[in-house]
């Protein structure tokens, strides 16, 4: 098997920042050394949403689900690939890997909504054809759908017919979480 780490490294610089709104800055400090107390360990600061991360439906919806309802089978498993800028819909699975940036047709939008994806990751930008930069994640939200995204440069490696591995921190009342993405397939990525 191949495996691609999707996962981008957690950067300070790696920050949302919009009109009158920035995440919560991502900040590790020295909290204890070997040399003063026997073992070393760093303080992690972030928000939920900070690099590579899932959101929950509660994101964007107050009722919606949080972090901890989604199981962790609907994390692992095969995947649709759909091709931003081809159009293209290959395999299938419990998960819907959206390749590339494009803008999405509410025609579209719809129909991939049928698909029995509880899990969308998208590996660049993705709208739908509205104005509002944030409607995509806001309606995948009230489709109570979960959303993973940020992922690194590497992403654009991902073909159909593989299986995905997404492991978010296993945080209680909370609208997402940072998360390490991988996908393994029995071909090797042309990326590595």
């Amino acid at each position: 098997m191949s495996y691609l780490d999707l996962t981008k490294i957690l950067d300070p610089s790696l920050v949302y920042s919009s009109v009158g709104y920035t995440d919560p800055p991502i900040s590790i400090t020295s909290w204890s050394t070997v040399s003063k107390v026997g073992f070393s360990v760093q303080r992690l600061e972030m928000g939920t949403q900070s690099g590579t991360h899932i959101d929950a439906p509660s994101h964007f919806v107050e009722t919606g689900r949080n972090l901890e309802k989604l199981p962790l089978e609907s994390l692992i498993g095969s995947y649709y690939h759909y091709d931003c800028s081809s159009g293209a819909l290959a395999a299938g699975g419990k998960i819907l890997f959206l390749a590339g940036s494009g803008s999405l047709s509410e025609e579209l939008f719809r129909e991939l909504l049928k698909l029995p994806c509880e899990v969308w990751v998208t590996s660049g930008s993705v709208r739908l054809d509205e104005e509002d930069h944030l409607a995509f994640h806001r309606r995948l939200a009230e489709a109570d759908r979960y959303l993973v995204e940020d992922l690194g440069e590497v992403a654009a490696g991902v073909k159909p017919g593989g299986e995905s591995l997404i492991f978010p921190l296993r945080l209680v009342g909370t609208s997402g979480s940072p998360c390490r993405v991988v996908v393994r397939t029995r071909e090797p990525f042309s990326t590595l």
